[in-house]
């Protein structure tokens, strides 16, 4: 006798249970519990494809949910979002920036990684005015550190013009290591400035300068670190610490000892001296001259600047 082998499919008649477990997918990836909604869609697709369960939809939806929370986890960990007020978190290449340079962002984005560095003598689209490293050896998160570089950039900026001559406003922008960058060693913050209605900055607000490059008029902060050997120079229509009224050069000769070049510096310094700022308040003279290192080596300039006494800093020329 001939054996006949029949298969059958089941029949899912309305009214049949759902699958609890595509229920409880469905309940788990709404509330996002994704691992655990995960492993239901598992069960719940055994289950439907196999018995007469109903609960495709339900399925299907928790699907869904789970490749857009995943898509979002990913997103947010490549740190490719951009916070357009207050800064924007970004890849290392835009890390490589440097104080004083100025750069372009080729599809108008904001300091990203295609940030390119360009000359500041050609219309540009930011220029870095401060860079450090954020501290840490474990990742802070994208909020903590998000908000260190904010902090961190303000302080550091201070010293930057809040309007152009012409009155365009600008604004101080940041970018910071995303958790890939941070898993790499990098730990750079980058801290710039740039016109708040995205057009081209056609003029060096920000940049550092050799003191021995210093000349009259120039106006500049001082770093904040002990040994002084370049500053950083804006335009005196930006709040600085001081100005430079004059340079000139001490007479040859062995290292005469710190007092004597202290007076000498002084009393070249004192010729000409202003009183009072622009506004009244007054000033007080400040000199950089050589140190015993710096002689051996063939210095002899003194930078002669002025300051506020009160250590404010000045806004306008003197």
């Amino acid at each position: 006798m001939n054996k006949v082998s029949t298969s059958f499919e089941p029949v899912r008649l309305p009214g049949q249970a759902r699958s609890r477990a595509a229920v409880l997918a469905a309940v788990f990836a709404t509330v996002g519990l994704i691992p655990v909604s995960l492993v239901f869609v598992i069960v719940a697709f055994q289950r439907v494809r196999r018995s007469t369960d109903r609960g495709a939809g339900l399925l299907f939806y928790a699907l869904f949910m789970n490749l857009v929370a995943l898509a979002l986890i990913a997103w947010a960990l490549d740190g490719t979002a951009s916070d357009q007020a207050d800064g924007s978190d970004h890849a290392p290449a835009a890390l490589t920036l440097l104080v004083g340079q100025c750069y372009d962002q080729p599809h108008g984005e904001k300091l990203i990684k295609t940030s390119v560095a360009r000359s500041c003598d050609e219309p540009h689209d930011g220029q870095v005015g401060a860079v450090f490293d954020a501290s840490g050896d474990s990742w802070p998160g994208g909020g903590t550190i998000k908000a260190r570089a904010e902090a961190e950039c303000t302080k550091r900026m201070a010293n930057a013009p809040s309007h152009q001559p012409d009155g365009v406003a600008l604004e101080v922008r940041f970018v910071y290591p995303n958790a890939v960058a941070w898993r790499h060693g990098v730990r750079h913050v980058v801290c710039s400035i740039e016109r708040k209605d995205g057009e081209k900055l056609t003029t060096t607000y920000i940049y550092w300068r050799d003191v021995d490059d210093l000349s009259k008029g120039d106006c500049f902060d001082q770093p904040m670190r002990a040994a002084l050997y370049s500053v950083t120079v804006m335009g005196c229509s930006a709040p600085h610490q001081f100005e430079v009224t004059s340079t000139f050069s001490l007479p040859d000769g062995a290292w005469p000892g710190l007092e004597k070049i202290k007076s000498d510096s002084e009393k070249g310094c004192r010729q000409g001296l202003p009183k009072h700022d622009a506004s009244g308040h007054p000033v007080s003279l400040r000199y950089i001259h050589p140190t015993e290192e710096s002689w051996k080596l063939g210095d002899r300039l003194v930078v002669c600047s002025d300051g506020r006494k009160d250590h404010k800093k000045l806004t306008a020329a003197l």
